[in-house]
């Protein structure tokens, strides 16, 4: 038996779509980026990341992760499927 698409299917293909949006632009960065990102994104503190990566310094590292922040959300908003996606909410 086939069921309908409904609205709950709908939300579930638009959030995996983002999904995938942000995991293919955040593989598209450098490794560095990806690092440091990955780490901030599970929760791991500045200071662990410091240690982790090997990095200079608390300040260089959030210098750093902002810097990558801004990178990842300009790629998401110049892909072409970002408008289509954004509007759907």
């Amino acid at each position: 038996m086939v069921s309908n698409f409904d609205e709950s299917d709908s939300q579930a293909w638009e959030q995996e779509a983002r999904r995938q949006l942000f995991r293919r632009k955040l593989l598209s960065l450098g490794q560095g980026c990806q690092d440091i990102l990955k780490l901030s994104l599970r929760g791991v503190s500045v200071r662990d990341i410091v240690q982790q990566l090997g990095l200079s310094s608390e300040g260089y590292a959030r210098k750093k992760k902002f810097k990558c922040k801004a990178q990842l959300i300009r790629a998401i908003q110049e892909d072409s499927g970002y408008e289509a996606l954004r509007h759907q909410y």
